[in-house]
């Protein structure tokens, strides 16, 4: 688990698009300017909706489903152990 100082990790939170993306960032805008470099040029006028990021709660308990198996976290517990940046994706 990687260890943020204290008022970095209270800062990021859990964002999510309304199609498959999730982004750890410490606001909406910020999540939507991580989104456009990982989405690069990728991003046609109608996929503009894959920039609608929405908070989801700190306390809200996400299951991710890896090749070793499930691992579930609260979304202060993903921003925290991951940093900011891409998350992961309903599509992998």
């Amino acid at each position: 688990m990687t260890s943020l100082p204290l008022d970095d990790v209270e800062r990021l939170h859990v964002y999510r698009n309304h199609v498959t993306d999730w982004f750890v960032a410490r606001s909406p805008e910020d999540a939507v300017k991580m989104a456009r470099e990982y989405y690069a040029e990728c991003l046609t006028e109608a996929q503009k909706d894959w920039l609608d990021f929405e908070q989801e709660p700190d306390d809200k308990a996400i299951t991710c489903h890896t090749d070793d198996g499930e691992v579930t976290r609260t979304c202060a517990e993903w921003a925290a152990e991951n940093g900011p940046g891409f998350l992961f994706s309903t599509e992998f």
